[in-house]
């Protein structure tokens, strides 16, 4: 199968550059120029690998990569003009897997594609979904099973989800919740709210006897691994 790689970058010249990198190496290739329309392009193609750059219009690579790996752990690598040992640090700890320093050679770049596709494929990355006796959640799939029948969900509907998934059996915060799901912390709680309504009419069997998401009422949400 061929591997499918996302490019967001919003230089044209640099996008396309590693666009016919990479697709004479044989990947194939999906491009974005700006956050919210790289996102979209994350949920709706399930790429098998991400490349990054920092500083894109819209919503920068900092924001993104924060919810991209809310959702999933596909390998994300950076790509920045930004070399400060503290950009690297912070982007390697916020979940990028390799940060490539502009400009670059062709040859590097296919390099590090590789390697991080290796290392992607090992034991340690195949833990990548949650399941009970009711969901299952394949976060790199980006796919939702209820007692074995796929659930049909909107990207922030699968962000929320993920996130109280992920956090199963805690109590999380409006202001969490709403900042993963959202970018923001404030002006969303009533959507929020919206979602949460969402989800739980679709987390219901036949007999809407699942209570999945409780509210903890002052603070937040929890999901319920057992169920109710």
């Amino acid at each position: 199968m061929t591997v499918a790689v996302l490019i967001i970058e919003d230089e044209a010249e640099v996008r396309s550059l590693v666009q016919a990198t990479l697709e004479r190496a044989g990947y194939r290739v999906i491009a974005a120029e700006d956050g919210p329309s790289g996102f979209r392009s994350f949920y709706e193609a399930r790429p098998d690998l991400v490349l990054m750059d920092v500083r894109l219009p819209v919503m920068d690579g900092w924001a993104l990569l924060d919810r991209m790996r809310e959702v999933s752990e596909i390998p994300i690598i950076m790509l920045t003009a930004l070399t400060t040992e503290n950009d690297t640090v912070r982007g390697l700890k916020g979940g990028a897997d390799d940060y490539i320093s502009k400009p670059f050679r062709t040859a590097e770049l296919l390099a590090r594609c590789e390697a991080v596709l290796r290392r992607s494929s090992g034991p340690a990355n195949r833990e990548l979904v949650f399941e009970d006796a009711i969901l299952k959640m394949d976060f790199q799939g980006l796919e939702v099973r209820l007692e074995g029948r796929p659930l049909a969900l909107s990207p922030q509907e699968f962000r929320l989800l993920a996130t109280l998934v992920r956090n199963a059996d805690r109590v999380m915060s409006v202001a969490k919740l709403t900042e993963t799901v959202w970018g923001s912390e404030s002006g969303n709680r009533e959507n929020l709210r919206m979602y949460i309504s969402y989800l739980r009419k679709k987390l219901k069997d036949g007999s809407g006897r699942f209570n999945i998401i409780e509210t903890i009422r002052g603070f937040g949400y929890r999901y319920r691994g057992s169920g109710g």
